[in-house]
């Protein structure tokens, strides 16, 4: 178990994407650079009452995979990143998943990303989370590893029930943290990278819980009409913010890739 207090210089943030409509500052995507790693960060401002964060799975359901591309234009989401890691063969997640209240899979592994029916996160033990069922939440979404609990780097994935040696090695990862000031923080790094800096990274940007989401070939993130990182495979699941009325924020997008 890693615990440090350590950070990275963060160099000033470029903005590349900003979002468009009335509530303009809900969502946002930034870059920011990290000695030699460009993090792509999409800002869900939990604050606002205008979006709602919610998981979603592939259109046959549990068992069953869509393109990232597909599931984006089914769902049309503003903001949307790879979910839960899930076994390449039966094509199931390897752990829990809740929608609109409803457990729709049963898992055996990682911790609980949870969405109370007023929109508040919290990330949950999946040992204090299975022993109520999970009552409570709207949406719950077990990833891991967990990287940052309380503002302190914790690595100790076996103890989720991780048993993967190559899970801490270099890859291209996915990340979901929650800062201090209640933002949600859907990260992406597409060059590879370790667990261990993943987890300095997430506590970097301040976040002060923060869990691994899946990542390799299945590494995809979206924000405002573009595919910034794009999945090599298609998904069974992934984790969506959505306006709750979306009419007013439909933009075009002027760059990148298009639904």
């Amino acid at each position: 178990m890693f615990r440090t207090s350590a950070l990275f210089t963060i160099l000033p943030a470029l903005v590349l994407v900003l979002p468009l409509g009335t509530h303009a500052q809900a969502i946002s995507y930034t870059l920011r650079n990290f000695p030699g790693i460009p993090v792509h960060v999409v800002t869900v401002n939990l604050n606002s009452p205008h979006v709602t964060v919610e998981a979603q799975l592939a259109a046959g359901g549990p068992g069953s995979t869509e393109t990232f591309r597909s599931m984006l234009r089914r769902t049309r989401p503003a903001a949307a990143i790879t979910g839960a890691f899930f076994d390449t063969r039966s094509k199931y997640p390897v752990g829990d998943i809740a929608v609109k209240g409803q457990v729709v899979h049963r898992g055996i592994v990682g911790n609980g990303i949870c969405v109370t029916p007023e929109g508040r996160i919290e990330f949950v033990r999946r040992s204090e989370g299975v022993a109520t069922g999970w009552s409570g939440y709207a949406t719950v979404l077990c990833g891991g590893p967990t990287l940052v609990e309380k503002g302190r780097v914790v690595l100790d994935p076996a103890s989720e029930g991780f048993s993967d040696p190559g899970l801490r090695g270099a890859k291209r990862r996915t990340a979901a943290g929650l800062t201090a000031s209640n933002k949600l923080l859907l990260v992406s790094i597409n060059r590879p990278v370790t667990l261990k800096r993943l987890a300095l990274i997430m506590q970097a940007l301040g976040a002060t819980d923060a869990i691994t989401l899946d990542g390799g070939s299945s590494a995809g993130l979206w924000f405002n009409g573009r595919i910034i990182t794009t999945p090599s495979r298609s998904l069974t699941n992934v984790l969506a913010v959505h306006y709750r009325r979306p009419e007013p924020y439909v933009a075009s997008a002027s760059s990148g890739d298009k639904m």
